[in-house]
């Protein structure tokens, strides 16, 4: 696994698991560190797939209700967003098929690049 924080005087790695319920770490050196957020990521990615999930149960339970569209959020961006956040929580890819999932999703939210300067599509 990736590991979620490196000490920059000595290298040594801590993976997620490691850094769960802490906020700081006192590496062996000396040097403290302090650990990232990751219950907050974790918590945004669930909320985010929680939201997409629901969008397409009502769907599938009652129908196109909103005329134009069949989903009130956009359930791809956010299921793409949950995946992005999931990723992060846990620390990065755990292998190359995710990392190249992780780009793709990367470059579907960015806005630039869904448009070129002239405001059409690549």
């Amino acid at each position: 696994m990736r590991p979620l924080l490196k000490c920059p005087n000595c290298e040594r790695a801590w993976s997620t698991k490691d850094c769960a319920a802490r906020e700081t770490i006192l590496c062996d050196c000396g040097h403290g560190l302090v650990v990232p957020d990751v219950r907050s990521t974790a918590i945004a990615a669930a909320s985010n797939a929680a939201e997409a999930v629901h969008d397409l149960l009502a769907f599938a339970r009652e129908g196109n209700q909103l005329g134009s569209t069949a989903y009130s959020v956009s359930v791809g961006e956010k299921l793409a967003d949950a995946f992005r956040l999931a990723i992060d929580a846990q620390g990065g890819p755990e292998d190359d098929d995710e990392a190249q999932f992780y780009s793709a999703a990367l470059k579907y939210l960015d806005p630039a690049a869904l448009l070129t300067p002239e405001g059409e599509r690549p």
